[in-house]
């Protein structure tokens, strides 16, 4: 597991932070792309860029995603104290298939630290599976307008269900976007949506 701070903390309180999920297991991202989830370049790239933003963010090795996310979060409440996370101001980052794992995990309200999960960001989602959060996160939803059909009517037909739970839901709808934009598409658009989601976790994080 690796946890990103800001390079000023200094330990003496515990830190809100964004817990990364992955999508896939390390053993299939090896076969692809011969790297572990934590060592894939956007991992770092989004923990680092959250880190700067003044909130920690957590990565850690993948078995099953779902499984993985569980343990993961079972072991940062755990051992939060030692690692001066604040596990009752959660955040939860996930991207396109990542999505799916990440609602499973929220889903299951028994899961320690899963009620401490104040705010998630879902990154052109696909494949949410339909799980609809156990607490009553915030919850800001990235939908990326060129992404294919079945996942944009996919997502249009699951915020509503969102939004029939009560959640606070906030879409961007970055009309230009495609699948792996922040990581494929360097312009001022896709720069002020990554800021917009690191200004969502300072805001419910940082700034209440």
């Amino acid at each position: 597991m690796d946890i990103y701070y800001p390079g000023s903390f200094d330990f003496s309180r515990p830190l809100p932070a964004v817990v990364m999920i992955p999508g896939y297991s390390d053993n299939e991202l090896r076969r692809g792309l011969g790297v572990s989830w934590r060592e894939v370049q956007r991992s770092g790239d989004w923990a680092s860029l959250l880190a700067a933003s003044g909130v920690a963010a957590i990565v850690w090795e993948s078995g099953t995603p779902y499984f993985s996310a569980r343990d993961a979060l079972t072991f940062i409440s755990a051992n939060a104290q030692e690692l001066r996370i604040d596990v009752q101001n959660l955040g939860v980052l996930a991207i396109l298939i990542q999505a799916q794992p990440a609602m499973q995990l929220l889903s299951h309200g028994e899961i320690p630290g899963v009620r401490g999960v104040d705010a998630v960001a879902l990154l052109y989602p696909n494949g949410q599976g339909g799980y609809l959060p156990a607490s009553s996160p915030s919850v800001y939803i990235v939908r990326a307008g060129k992404d294919i059909r079945e996942n944009l009517d996919q997502l249009d037909r699951y915020i509503p269900r969102l939004e029939g739970r009560g959640l606070n839901v906030v879409v961007v709808d970055y009309k230009e976007g495609v699948q792996n934009f922040d990581v494929g598409m360097d312009t001022p658009e896709t720069r002020e949506v990554i800021q917009g989601v690191l200004d969502y976790f300072v805001s419910e994080f940082l700034e209440r």
